[in-house]
């Protein structure tokens, strides 16, 4: 038996604990908390985090519209129905 899967995710969030003494503020130890977060869901998904940032970025105002359809798991069938290729 092993672990490595469950160390390899507590490593993560140490490391983003360790690097939150550099914060200036609370305000930015909150933001990188979120997109912390935010970028292990896309990992635990199976979805590239970067694609997933730039996408919520480029479609901010439906994201505010309709935030359900914008979770990691799904957001690529909104893309796909804004912007056909």
């Amino acid at each position: 038996m092993h672990n490595n899967e469950n160390e390899q995710l507590i490593k993560r969030a140490v490391l983003n604990r360790k690097n939150g003494y550099f914060f200036r503020n609370e305000t930015g130890a909150k933001i990188a908390d979120i997109l912390m977060s935010m970028i292990e869901t896309c990992v635990f998904n199976m979805k590239n985090p970067w694609k997933y940032l730039i996408a919520i970025q480029e479609n901010k105002e439906d994201v505010f519209q309709n935030p359900k359809l914008w979770f990691p798991w799904i957001y690529e069938e909104r893309v796909n129905t804004l912007h056909p290729s």
